[in-house]
């Protein structure tokens, strides 16, 4: 058999030129990039929805043990109590009780409780917050609440309930966080009720 011999310095049998290179480069993207589509049809969404939950069984609960958590006494349509959290003897922020909720367009609008408000400010609000005064609001807790605000959005209202600090606060508009706060109860709950 006779073998046929390339002259030395000739390229091999493809183009090495630029725009032979332009073209290898753009097959594997197309490669790669079917390859991202393939793989996102057939994968699973790892995106988990927030759970409602019933927050009244936490606030039962609360209330046979002898702490008084502020609750809303009901929701507004759509929205959606999503995490709740008490703990006494909590060393986080000197925070007792905390619930969280979504209003119907997913902002967040919460309640805060414990004895050390300024601790609870400087963990829902961004460096920047000011307090901006008191109001009178239409609240069975308390008759004036102060206002706080941040350049982040966040708006909240705190008073002293009960000898423990309350702090209402959201990313949800302002009238809104009212809203909530005016729901706002410590009426014991009755026991079939958690």
């Amino acid at each position: 058999m006779s073998q046929t011999r390339q002259p030395a310095g000739r390229p091999g049998r493809y183009d090495r030129s630029f725009s032979g290179l332009v073209g290898a480069m753009l097959v594997l993207v197309l490669v790669v990039g079917a390859f991202v589509v393939w793989r996102g049809l057939f994968r699973e969404n790892d995106f988990q929805p927030v759970e409602p939950l019933d927050y009244a069984e936490t606030v039962s609960i609360a209330q046979e043990s002898g702490f008084d958590p502020v609750y809303p006494s009901s929701l507004p349509d759509g929205w959606e109590a999503t995490s709740v959290d008490l703990d006494p003897t909590s060393s986080r922020q000197n925070t007792v009780w905390a619930l969280g909720v979504l209003t119907d367009e997913r902002r967040f609008v919460g309640v805060t409780q414990g004895d050390q408000l300024d601790d609870m400010v400087e963990l829902w609000f961004a460096e920047d917050v000011e307090e901006t005064g008191t109001e009178a609001l239409d609240s069975g807790l308390a008759r004036e609440w102060t206002r706080y605000a941040d350049g982040e959005g966040e708006v909240g209202y705190a008073a002293e309930v009960g000898g423990e600090d309350v702090l209402v606060h959201g990313s949800a508009p302002e009238d809104q966080v009212v809203g909530f706060l005016e729901l706002l109860t410590q009426d014991r709950l009755p026991r079939d009720q958690g």
